[in-house]
């Protein structure tokens, strides 16, 4: 029988999920979860550890109802909540996790291209 459209976006996501998986090695246990949201006056400011994957670093921050900071304990600077997490362990493992995600993207990609090259040599 054939696959209707939803059955080959679904098998086609499988096997990107597939590729993936086999690319890099994730972690079992539940990512930890994110700081907040802040409910308290905006003057009122809750510290945490904020991750960045681009930059990889993770730096101690603060952030209220209405914005944040990555350098401050004290006061915000930037607009909106941002992601804060409650050690820096933890803001360490969400950022593995999404280089780890972002590398097994890339990675996938590239077995394609080498499985695509076997292909025509046979």
């Amino acid at each position: 029988m054939a696959m209707n459209r939803k059955e080959k976006d679904e098998l086609e996501s499988l096997r990107s999920a597939l590729a993936i998986s086999r690319a890099v090695i994730f972690r079992t246990d539940p990512l930890p979860k994110r700081m907040g949201p802040h409910t308290g006056d905006y003057r009122t400011v809750t510290v945490g550890w904020h991750q960045n994957t681009y930059s990889q670093r993770v730096e101690q921050g603060c952030f209220s109802s209405i914005g944040h900071s990555r350098n401050s304990t004290v006061k915000t600077d930037c607009q909106g909540t941002g992601e804060f997490y409650a050690t820096r362990e933890e803001a360490l493992i969400v950022m593995r996790e999404e280089m780890a995600l972002d590398y097994a993207v890339k990675l996938a990609k590239v077995d394609a291209e080498i499985e695509a090259e076997r292909r025509k040599g046979t």
